[in-house]
């Protein structure tokens, strides 16, 4: 996993923050087509999967606080859904 964020301003006496943050996660070692089923991610996060045959990669992107997405477990949601073997 992998990640990257960026702070945004407009220049004024009271600037406001918009935070933005990125995660991917990649494999090679998808064992069906990669799935998230619902509530198994906050609603201010967005994913978007690419996936060929047994490789795969999920970007994932939010506009919350870094904590939010830091906190996803992709690797353990893909295990319980059974889209990578558990070893």
């Amino acid at each position: 996993m992998r990640n990257a964020g960026a702070k945004r301003f407009t220049h004024t006496e009271n600037a406001i923050f918009e935070n933005e943050w990125y995660y991917a996660y990649y494999g090679t070692n998808a064992a069906k087509l990669i799935e998230l089923l619902p509530g198994q991610i906050p609603d201010n996060v967005t994913v978007n999967i690419r996936q060929a045959g047994q490789k795969f990669w999920i970007h994932l992107i939010s506009f919350s606080e870094p904590d939010v997405i830091s906190n996803i477990n992709i690797e353990a949601l893909l295990k319980k859904n059974k889209c990578i073997p558990s070893k």
